[in-house]
This record gives C-alpha cells, sequence and structure tokens, in this order.
C-alpha cells in the first residue's frame, strides 16, 4: 500500500471504539459524583452580588448578643431593728436589753416597699413591761411582746368626729367596755369594765398592738396595747405621755399598713 493512502477502517471497528469512549467517559463522571458526595455541598455564599435576594428566599442568620441581665435593685436597708414586712408605717420600739423597762421609739415611713425609711419623728421614751421584753410572752407575765405586730383598732375616751383623733378605725369607750382573757373570748373586747374605768388615765387614748389576735392561743397572753403612760412599767403594754401618743395616733393610716416593731438592740443608745 502507498504511504500516501489513507488507511480504511471498518464499521466495526469503529462502533466498538466509540463503545469504549462512552464507556471512558462514563466511568469518569462517576469518579468524579463520588468525590463530590464525598467532600460534601459546598458553602453557601452570602454574596448577592448587588442583587436583591428573590421574594421567599431567606437571610443567613445574623448572630446576635444577649444582652447581660439587669442587676437586682436591692432593697434598701431597714434604719432599725426588727420586721417591717410590708408595712409602710412603723413605730419602732427598741430597748437596750431584755431587762429594760424604757425604750427608745422612733417613727418610720417609706413611699412603698423596698424605697428608703425616713424618720418622721422621735425619739420618744416609752415605758415597757416591768420584766423587760420576751419572745415567750404568756398570760399574768408583764413582759412586752418582741415582734412585728399590725396597728389597726384604736381606743378612746373622746368621740372621733371627723376623723381628727385617727384614720384607724375607732371605738368609743362605753360603760362595761374591758377586754377579757377568759377562754370563750380570749383576747377581745368584753364586757369586763377595766377599759372604761381608766378611759381618763391609760386608755383615754390607746392603739391594739396586734399580737396573738388573729387565732387567739389561751394563756399566750392578751391585751397589749400602746396607751398613755401612767408614769412606770407597764404589765406588758408600750406606754407614751399623751401628748406624743397623740402625735402618733393621728400619723398612722391603714393605706399605710403600720406596725409596730419591738426589739433588743444593745448598740443602740441607752435612755
Amino acid at each position: 500500500m502507498p504511504r500516501h493512502a489513507q488507511r480504511r477502517t471498518s464499521p466495526l471497528r469503529r462502533l466498538a471504539d466509540g463503545i469504549s469512549v462512552r464507556r471512558l467517559i462514563t466511568a469518569l463522571f462517576g469518579l468524579l459524583f463520588a468525590v463530590a458526595l464525598l467532600a460534601g455541598p459546598p458553602p453557601a455564599s452570602t454574596d448577592t452580588g448587588g442583587l436583591r435576594p428573590a421574594i421567599g428566599t431567606s437571610h443567613p442568620a445574623s448572630p446576635t448578643t444577649t444582652p447581660p441581665p439587669a442587676p437586682a435593685v436591692k432593697p434598701a436597708p431597714t434604719p432599725f431593728p426588727g420586721d417591717p414586712g410590708d408595712a409602710l408605717q412603723v413605730v419602732s420600739v427598741v430597748a437596750h436589753d431584755r431587762r429594760a423597762t424604757t425604750a427608745r421609739v422612733l417613727l418610720w415611713q417609706r413611699p412603698a416597699v423596698g424605697q428608703p425609711w425616713t424618720l418622721v419623728a422621735g425619739p420618744f421614751t416609752a415605758h415597757v413591761g416591768a420584766s423587760g421584753l420576751t419572745t415567750h410572752p404568756r398570760e399574768g407575765f408583764p413582759a412586752t411582746p418582741i415582734g412585728s405586730f399590725g396597728l389597726t383598732q384604736a381606743f378612746g375616751r373622746d368621740a372621733d368626729t371627723g376623723g381628727r383623733i385617727t384614720r384607724l378605725a375607732y371605738h368609743r369607750l362605753r360603760p362595761g367596755d374591758g377586754w377579757s382573757n377568759a377562754p370563750r373570748q380570749y383576747n377581745r373586747l368584753a364586757r369586763t369594765g377595766e377599759m372604761f374605768l381608766g378611759r381618763d388615765g391609760w386608755m383615754r387614748l390607746a392603739v391594739l398592738i396586734d399580737y396573738n389576735t388573729a387565732h387567739p392561743r389561751v394563756g399566750a397572753g392578751s391585751g397589749y396595747f400602746l396607751h398613755v403612760a401612767g408614769g412606770g412599767p407597764t404589765d406588758g403594754c408600750v406606754a407614751l405621755p399623751l401628748v406624743q401618743l397623740r402625735r402618733v395616733v393621728a400619723w398612722l393610716t391603714p393605706a399605710g399598713r403600720p406596725r409596730i416593731v419591738t426589739a433588743i438592740d444593745a448598740g443602740r443608745p441607752s435612755l
């Protein structure tokens, strides 16, 4: 055959060669696909090329920082010993020790629970129980209960016309009025007479100290009042001179949820 002559390929050989190429291409694509699966999807790009994303597409979440929590607001310190509860008005009665028969009285108020206290009046000198103060009051033991107690009910000799005496509930004494320590009426207003008899003295003006009054326990102590001083220690009540007591009783108001807080504090000045 001459060198310049073109070699002819049979149709069967060309067909076989085409099949081999296709198989090679198919195998190559299969290999590339397997590599892509092993490599995982490409990272999503946030570059929109300056174009607005199509409606319905979502933006990648942007990192957010959680603001630190606000610091807890500490309630204002209580400038007197004892627990005022939710009271906005407090008559603070502080003795130097448990055997003291006199105590220091200060009037405190605040606009809301947790707010600072303001001194309203005092100090006044009060007489307390002849046996001092106690955490275990009992009937017949002349000691003033230690603790925090409501002041809700006033008593007195005079008519309280137009609330000029007090804004608390007020009971004008009537003949026969007294305070019972009998089991059936324990620590309740009763017809025993002694309060009416004292209307010109110790019961001219008074406020009941709400110790053992909600659910009275017989023998646990009864008849504790903030009342007019008689010149010496009491049977367990807290007693102030009439002028000072009038000021206290006129200041008290139900909205102030008033309490009397009796306590011992050796660090306070002695009276």
